[in-house]
């Protein structure tokens, strides 16, 4: 499972570079930046929802793709630790 660690860890370390600059600053620079990152995940379920809806073969293959709660959950502990540990490198503390 160290590819979802690792892939979780980018994305972690990439939402808090988009991210950073509306929490610290107050202001929202990073719109475009959010924006794309989440329609993008938006556009696949999208896609994956009507891929069931009008082609009913394709329900089998989205459900075999379909992330299982575990790699989910290591994706979400390698973006928690990469954040927390770029965190604390970046401001010499837990806070």
């Amino acid at each position: 499972m160290t590819k979802p660690l690792i892939m979780g860890a980018l994305m972690g370390v990439l939402m808090l570079g988009m991210l950073h600059d509306q929490i610290m600053a107050g202001e929202f620079r990073s719109g475009a930046a959010a924006a794309a990152f989440i329609g993008a995940h938006l556009a696949v379920l999208l896609a994956a929802s009507a891929a069931t809806l009008f082609f009913p073969g394709m329900r089998r293959f989205v459900a075999r793709h379909r992330p299982a709660p575990l790699h989910v959950a290591t994706m979400g502990a390698g973006a928690i630790g990469s954040v927390a540990l770029v965190h604390l490198v970046a401001h010499g503390g837990p806070i």
